[in-house]
């Protein structure tokens, strides 16, 4: 591929201008990445890659894709696999080359337009580097989770964007929830928002352990910015970037009532039992526990928390005490740090600096 680095600049201006500001920018960006190659390769072999003579449908789909995207030519590879799922993936060798893998039953269930909203959501995983960012070899955990959910929101508009119409985008997700074809269908996709209103303010589920929003989330967050002079003028010169804030404002109000409410509250418990271990361990460094040090663990993790270190100070021996506690310590900072890692070393330095500042 002779194509020059310059290429993608405007689609790339108009990807970030479409990103969900909620999601965090990953810089750290595999220059090629040997395991999609692989995955290239394979697909080749097993699949069936789209051409103009081949399948034209699909190929002038994906043309009026890469125009609206200001993708050039010699990038998009485009790969269809045999499987009733609903599903497609991106993927990517390097930063001048998208490879979509699309399975047949998406194909067979959507229409042309519908199609580009697909195609769309999956180039957009590509132009915001997704699909080229180091993966953590522990896996996912519930940073890395309301990551994806947010990348999830920020590739719908690209999708949004490529089919031209929230009708259309919200008709393929319906499709897709459903597996329903266009003859059991009604033109309005917007009408299924009725179903939204008997969801509710809150959820009833914890969703914190997926990586892509319900379709509900999807569908209102999609609505939220279709309204948008961004959107509606299609012209990157009516970007307003006050307006799509308080877009997104909305959206992570969405997200936090029924996902992220789950996720912070177990974030929140495993970062106060992280603190209760490190400030007991460090108040008992000197093997006594002073009445201003029992206040100061009453005020900042309450008096439950302040009479279950009483009972193990009171029933164990000093050395079985230290261990227990030691070991709780370490338990909780694997904790900690298994989930979310990013925000292990702040959380660190602070209970280390109320620690230190109450030295008596």
């Amino acid at each position: 591929m002779n194509i020059n680095n310059n290429t993608l600049d405007k689609s790339k201006e108009l990807a970030e201008k479409l990103r969900f500001s909620y999601e965090k920018k990953d810089l750290n960006f595999i220059n090629h990445n040997k395991p999609a190659d692989d995955h290239r390769k394979f697909n080749l072999e097993e699949t069936l890659l789209v051409a103009e003579k081949l399948t034209p449908k699909i190929f002038s789909a994906i043309e009026k894709v890469k125009n609206t995207l200001y993708i050039p030519d010699g990038i998009i590879e485009v790969f269809i696999k045999s499987s009733h799922e609903m599903n497609a993936h991106a993927f990517s060798i390097h930063s001048e080359h998208c490879g979509i893998v699309i399975n047949s039953e998406l194909i067979e269930n959507l229409e042309s337009d519908e199609l580009k909203f697909v195609i769309g959501h999956e180039i957009g995983h590509f132009l915001l580097d997704h699909v080229r960012t180091l993966q953590n070899d522990k896996g996912d955990n519930i940073e890395t989770l309301k990551q994806k959910r947010a990348q999830e929101i920020s590739c719908d508009r690209i999708g949004l964007w490529a089919c031209g119409d929230i009708n259309i985008a919200l008709s393929a997700i319906v499709k897709q929830i459903s597996g329903l074809k266009k003859e059991q269908l009604g033109k309005n996709a917007l009408s299924f928002f009725n179903q939204i209103k008997e969801i509710g303010k809150n959820s009833y589920r914890d969703r914190s352990d997926q990586s892509h929003p319900p379709w509900f989330i999807r569908g209102l967050s999609l609505f939220h910015f279709s309204t948008t002079d961004f959107f509606v003028r299609k012209d990157l010169k009516s970007y307003k970037q006050k307006q799509v804030e308080d877009v997104d404002k909305r959206i992570e109000n969405l997200l936090s009532s029924h996902i992220d409410n789950f996720a912070n509250y177990k974030i929140n418990k495993i970062k106060e039992n992280y603190q209760f271990w490190y400030v007991t361990n460090f108040f008992l460094e000197d093997e006594k526990l002073s009445k201003s040090e029992q206040d100061l663990i009453r005020k900042r993790f309450g008096e439950d928390k302040l009479k279950r270190l009483k009972n193990i100070l009171k029933e164990y021996s000093r050395e079985e005490a230290k261990d227990f506690i030691l070991a709780k310590l370490s338990q909780t900072e694997k904790d900690l740090n298994s989930s979310i890692p990013n925000e292990f070393s702040q959380i660190n330095r602070e209970i280390e600096d109320f620690c230190n500042s109450n030295i008596h």
